[in-house]
């Protein structure tokens, strides 16, 4: 059994919130994992009823994720910021998905490795 850590929940927690906040979005639920420097953060059931309709034809589909790419671009810097605070290190890079088939969101963000894990 994997146990959740302290900032796998906050980040779910936090980022769900801010989804809800700045993208209109209400995740059904919402998942973090933590894999070395790698913090990825899924949100479930996260698509509007009107995204879940416009998501049925492949145009639709091309134009919802257009318009959520368009919104995590102008968002992105706040979402890294807010991880690198839970997480206590820089976000050195982060991207999103939108997987329309499954109404789900899915960021990963790439932690600024500590000194113990550099070579020197």
């Amino acid at each position: 059994m994997c146990k959740t850590t302290h900032l796998e929940f906050e980040a779910a927690f936090r980022l769900s919130l801010f989804l809800q906040r700045e993208f209109g979005l209400s995740p059904g639920g919402a998942h973090a994992d933590l894999d070395g420097d790698v913090l990825t953060v899924q949100m479930m059931n996260a698509l509007t009823p009107i995204g879940l309709v416009v998501s049925q034809s492949p145009d639709g589909a091309a134009a919802l994720k257009g318009v959520y790419t368009i919104l995590y671009e102008i968002n992105r810097n706040k979402m890294e910021r807010l991880i690198s605070r839970i997480a206590g290190v820089p976000v050195d890079d982060s991207r999103m998905q939108i997987d329309v088939e499954n109404a789900g969101v899915l960021i990963c963000f790439h932690l600024r490795r500590t000194q113990s894990h550099d070579t020197a």
